[in-house]
């Protein structure tokens, strides 16, 4: 199930990073704004923004498409997640589970 939410998300390739905010976060993935369009295939580094925790979620992703301005608003990429550091992967499915059980209450953001 995916869910909208606006997180900040810091992404790292090479020696490059960025800041950016998600779209919309599911259990595989995430739909990135950003004005980047990272080649498919592209390798980065993540450190996810939690409300309320002090410590961002960090693990791996690739890119997995770009957005179709005919199809989406906002212009970003789509990345697969391959792995996640530590213990992060539970704190994530936790978040996902919070943001998913306030959408089914009707208290998350309209689809856009």
């Amino acid at each position: 199930m995916r869910a909208i939410s606006r997180l900040k998300v810091q992404l790292s390739w090479g020696t490059s990073q960025t800041l950016c905010q998600t779209e919309n976060i599911s259990a595989h993935g995430m739909l990135i704004k950003t004005d980047h369009p990272y080649p498919i295939g592209t390798q980065m580094a993540f450190e996810l923004t939690v409300p309320g925790d002090r410590e961002a979620v960090r693990g791996y992703a690739v890119v997995v498409r770009q957005t179709q301005k005919t199809r989406e608003r906002a212009s970003g990429v789509g990345v697969r997640f391959s792995s996640f550091e530590a213990d992060d992967k539970k704190r994530f499915e936790a978040l996902l589970g919070k943001l998913n059980k306030q959408k089914a209450g009707g208290a998350s953001e309209p689809h856009r």
